[in-house]
């Protein structure tokens, strides 16, 4: 008889922190569902926002070289330099 009562017991606050941990995780994925679509990103945002990050590294290192590409020069060869090409007309979705 103290056997059954036991694992009655036990079957009982088993079954409550079952039904506490489903209740938890649960309410996270529901938590989680609501959040992602106001927090989430779309691709194009996402490639915009990188792009940008990758262009404010770039340009002062871009300045900087053409600046030391001045200096090391000689006068004459200064105006043999090709023309700086553009970038920012380039389509690099496609890649």
């Amino acid at each position: 008889m103290p056997v059954l009562i036991v694992l009655i017991v036990m079957m009982a606050s088993l079954a409550f922190v079952k039904m506490g941990l489903d209740y938890s995780r649960d309410k996270l994925a529901l938590e989680n569902q609501e959040g992602r679509s106001d927090n989430e990103l779309g691709m194009s945002e996402l490639r915009k926002m990188i792009q940008e990050a990758v262009r404010e590294a770039v340009d002062p290192i871009a300045e900087r070289v053409d600046q030391m590409e001045t200096r090391l020069l000689p006068e004459g060869e200064q105006q043999k330099q090709l023309p700086q090409g553009q970038t920012d007309d380039l389509d690099l979705e496609d890649e």
